[in-house]
């Protein structure tokens, strides 16, 4: 399982992703937690150092998934590449709550 979640996203708070990551029981799971980024940005083209970091990791660990290939700390390491823009957890950290504002970006 790979969740990705943006720290600054304010339409789907953090602690949401986090308890429901928490909720699920799988053997192998990552949460790719974006520093900065908000709801939308890394994914249509307005923050390209997310969606650059968020492309990368997908596709790696799709390839790893498809071969049935172990993540562990290596896919860690390889999502962790850029740690301004976002780091993957396997025991994802808890922020402070952020005000909901569900704005355009």
């Amino acid at each position: 399982l790979l969740m990705v979640q943006s720290a600054g996203d304010h339409c789907n708070p953090e602690r949401d992703a986090v308890a429901l990551y928490r909720a699920l029981h799988v053997d192998e799971r990552f949460l790719l937690l974006l520093r900065t980024a908000q709801h939308r940005s890394p994914f249509d083209g307005t923050d390209e150092p997310a969606f650059n970091l968020v492309t990368a990791t997908s596709i790696r660990f799709l390839r790893l998934s498809v071969r049935d290939a172990p993540m562990g700390a290596g896919f860690v390491a390889y999502g962790d590449r850029n740690p301004a823009v976002g780091a993957v957890y396997t025991a994802p950290p808890i922020t402070p709550e952020l005000s909901p504002n569900c704005g355009p970006s």
